[in-house]
Formats: structure tokens, sequence, C-alpha cells
């Protein structure tokens, strides 16, 4: 009989630490590991990048030696065993419970406080658990639904809850992280998998997003970011493609050098308005291809001028710079200077000329499809008066449109 009870506590106790071992692995290799890097990041002042799986192991090695050693100490009932595991949880929770503002990342200390002081309670508590051991009475079950098998597993549950309420759980700083991981990883598709764009309200999301749109191409090498940008939720204007100085927009896992290599510059005032910039250095690309066609210009004065100032999604940017600050004209002066007008044009482009031609009484490119559908638009509109009503009615069938962008979406005045 003894032999079987100590083979039901051994087991109880396997299950426990194997329970352990898979919730820490699960939390740090995949919930937290993006804000764990962000962390490292931002304390390190940019000088220690986080790696997964090192991070990981040594997370995981640590705590576990931590549970360890305090089963050895304290030597707590079967009954409250999992209690050995609770300083454990209790420092995870407290590595993880973190805010983050602009590109600086603070320690959430109403949760660092509430850890050390549930540090100090789980003291006395296993001393109060090791005293009350003489009075238990001696356990006569030991299947798998016997009490010690409950109680162990509800205060695990319980811990674990603990674990999760003091750690960082803001699903758009996930979701922006984890688009910036695989950004930075050239990983364009999985980024544009991430989140849940409908609801996703966040401007460093709308650069992350147009940065991999930028360098996604279709099959006729074009990048994605005319066709696809107000697929998203858009939230910032033009501004929120590009990053900040005065770090609103930033970068939270890396110094962000991959934003400005897509556009193929690196501004010298980042306060100056994307239009401006950008604008400015397409200008130069022009004046030095001038320069580097003159047949009657030596050849070193050519070859000097031979390297591009940007690169060739810098004209996307400046017309979606256009298109999210619902600046039309600006937009249709420029649009002529770098594509065609003809149906090869991204689906953005060609919404906003049908909507140009309508609010201008101008027709910039005119295409059948797309009138329709505008004209379907315009008929939804007009149906609901309730301004809540057509915006969900709008958002139901034309949420991905520049339309519904350029009159719903963020910043948008009130029709």
């Amino acid at each position: 009989m003894q032999g079987k009870s100590k083979g039901s506590a051994t087991a109880m106790k396997a299950v426990c630490a194997a329970l352990f071992v898979v919730f820490v692995i699960s939390y740090v290799f995949f919930y937290q590991c993006d804000v764990l890097a962000m962390t490292q990041y931002a304390w390190s002042d940019g000088l220690k990048h986080y790696d997964r799986i090192v991070g990981g192991v040594v997370i995981t090695s640590v705590v576990f030696a931590v549970a360890v050693l305090t089963a050895m100490f304290s030597r707590l009932p079967l009954r409250f065993h999992t209690l050995c595991y609770f300083p454990s949880l209790i420092l995870l929770g407290m590595l993880t419970a973190v805010r983050q503002e602009g590109s600086s990342v603070h320690g959430a200390w109403g949760w660092l406080a509430f850890g050390f002081l549930m540090l100090i309670i789980a003291v006395f508590s296993m001393r109060a658990a090791v005293s009350y051991k003489a009075y238990l009475q001696p356990l006569r079950a030991h299947s798998f639904l016997s009490h010690p098998w409950w109680i162990n597993g509800l205060l695990f549950f319980l811990q674990i809850l603990t674990v999760y309420a003091m750690g960082n759980n803001d699903r758009t700083l996930h979701t922006r992280l984890a688009v910036e991981r695989y950004v930075s990883q050239r990983q364009y598709d999985m980024a544009l998998r991430q989140g849940f764009p409908q609801y996703d309200n966040d401007s460093a999301l709308t650069m992350l997003r147009a940065m991999a749109l930028a360098n996604t191409y279709d099959r006729d090498s074009v990048c994605q970011l005319g066709e696809c940008l107000f697929k998203y939720e858009i939230t910032g204007g033009s501004r929120s493609i590009i990053a900040c100085s005065d770090k609103s927009n930033a970068f939270l896992l890396g110094s962000g050098y991959g934003l400005w290599q897509t556009i193929g510059f690196v501004p010298f005032n980042r306060d100056e308005h994307p239009v401006v910039m950008i604008g400015r250095q397409l200008q130069r690309e022009r004046m030095r291809q001038v320069v580097y066609n003159d047949t009657l210009l030596s050849r070193e004065k050519r070859d000097s001028v031979a390297k591009p100032v940007c690169s060739k999604v810098a004209k996307d940017y400046l017309l979606c710079a256009y298109l999210l600050d619902r600046d039309l004209k600006g937009f249709a002066k420029a649009l002529p200077s770098y594509y065609a007008l003809n149906d090869s044009l991204p689906q953005h482009y060609r919404e906003a000329c049908v909507l140009y031609g309508r609010i201008m009484d101008k027709t910039l490119y005119h295409d059948t499809s797309v009138e329709a559908d505008y004209d379907d638009f315009l008929s939804v509109m007009r149906a609901n008066k309730n301004s809540q009503l057509r915006r969900s009615a709008l958002r139901d069938s034309f949420f991905g449109t520049y339309w519904y962008y350029y009159y719903m979406g963020s910043g948008a005045a009130r029709h």
C-alpha cells in the first residue's frame, strides 16, 4: 500500500512538472517572445537583440531551477505541491509586466509591486502549509481524481491566470511586434497575415504593413502598396507610413533602417511632411536622369549621377501619401508622371481616379467596372441616414476600398 502511495505521489509530481515546463515554453517561446525582445532591445539602448531560442532556454531553465529549489527547501505537503512553482511563475509574470509608450518600455509598477507582495505571501503560505502538514488526515484515495490531484490542479490553474494577468496582454502591441519581427526577417507574406486588420488601430502597424507591401510584388514586378494598402485599417494619415523623429511612430525591435532602405534614402529631417520629403527626392532623381542621358557631358560627369537617390517604390510611397491625406489634386497631378493611365493601374489608384473625376468633374481615367462599384458605394451611403448604420453598411460591403477610407476612415469629415 505504501508503494502505491509513493507511486501516485511521484506520478502527480511528474505531471505537475511537465505541465509547468509546457506552460513556460508556450508562454516564453510563443506568446511573450516579442514582448521580451522589445524589452531587451529598449532597456539595452539597442545594443542587444533578444534571441528567441537562447532566451527561451535560459528563462525556462532558470524558473525550473527556482521551482526545484523551492520544492527541496519547502518540503510542502503533497496536497499543496504546486505551490512550489508559485515563486517561479510570479517571477515569470514580473518579467513580462511591461508597458510601451512610443519607443520607450517601462515596468508596470503596479504589477511589479503585486509580484513582490505575492512572493512574500508565498513564503509565509509555504511555512504555514508545512506547519499544517502534521494535522492533515492520511490520504486514503490514490486515483487520478483523488483530492491531491484536484487541489493541485486548481492551484496550478490559479497561478497560470496570475501570470497571464501580470504579463503584457495588449493585442494590438502583440500584433505590431509580430509584424515587425517578420518584416525584419524579410518574411513579408507572413507579416501581412498577422492580426485582424479591421480592428487594429495603430499608426506603427500602418507603417509596417506599408513597408511589407512595398517589398511584395505581383507578376508584373509592381509593388502591392497601391493595390492593397487600404485593405487594412489606416491610422494617422500620410505620417503613419514613415518613422517619426518624436518616436510616436517607431520601430520596437530594431533601428528601422530597413524602412529607409526600402524607400531608398535616409532623410535629413524626419519632421518633414512625407509628400515634401519623398517628392524632393523623386525630383532629384528626375534631374539626375536628365544629366545621365545628356550625351554632350563627359563620361565621368555622367557616371557621378548613375546611382539612383531613391528606390523604384518611392513613387508609390508618394502617391499613397497623397491618398492618405485625401489630397486628390496632388495625386492627380503626380500620377501621370509615374504610371500610364490604363487598366494596369493598381486598384486603389483606379478608385482614386474615379473619385477625383466625380468630385472635380474631370476625367483622369475611366473604368466602367470601377465606376459601377463607386455608384453602388454611393447608393449604400445615401440609403442610410443614420451615421452608425451607414458606417456599418459601408464597412460590410466596401471596407478595403479607397472610397471607404476617404469617407469613413480616421480623420475623415462626416458626410
